[in-house]
């Protein structure tokens, strides 16, 4: 059996505002939702565990294939996560490494905040959005 947890987390990688702004969201979300707030001192990847089916090139649209996108992870994190900008094999086109369209989704954060039991609707997660001033990622891991 496996385990299965929701994240919510910044689509502005370098961003803390959903660590910075917890008293806030814990206050919209008036109890509707139990959550923990995460924060990491330098960006990770929050990735979906067994639910990540294909990555695609946001550009051109073609399937990136698993062996170059572990490479360019490695590449990213070694650099310090400076540059998320790589050539993709499929176009030639530049493209951050966070743009890139995970299926099911996926990011790169310094913040995060787990929903406990459940997930987390469009209403809400707009709300935040408001609040924080950041457009939000939601993703659903499966381990």
């Amino acid at each position: 059996m496996s385990d299965t947890f929701t994240k919510v987390i910044s689509t502005v990688p370098e961003s803390t505002l959903l660590w910075e702004k917890r008293d806030e969201i814990s206050e919209v979300l008036d109890g509707k939702l139990d959550v923990e707030f995460e924060l990491d001192e330098g960006i990770i990847f929050v990735d979906c565990g067994g639910n990540l089916k294909e990555i695609i090139c946001p550009d051109c649209g073609e399937m990136i294939d698993f062996d170059w996108w572990g490479q360019a992870m490695d590449g990213y994190f070694e650099n310090d996560c400076k540059n998320p900008n790589f050539e993709v094999p499929c176009c030639g086109d530049i493209v951050s490494i966070n743009d890139l369209i995970y299926n099911m989704p996926c990011g790169f954060a310094r913040t995060a905040m787990l929903v406990e039991n459940g997930g987390i609707d469009s209403e809400t997660l707009s709300k935040l959005e408001t609040l924080i001033g950041e457009e939000l990622r939601v993703i659903k891991g499966r381990y």
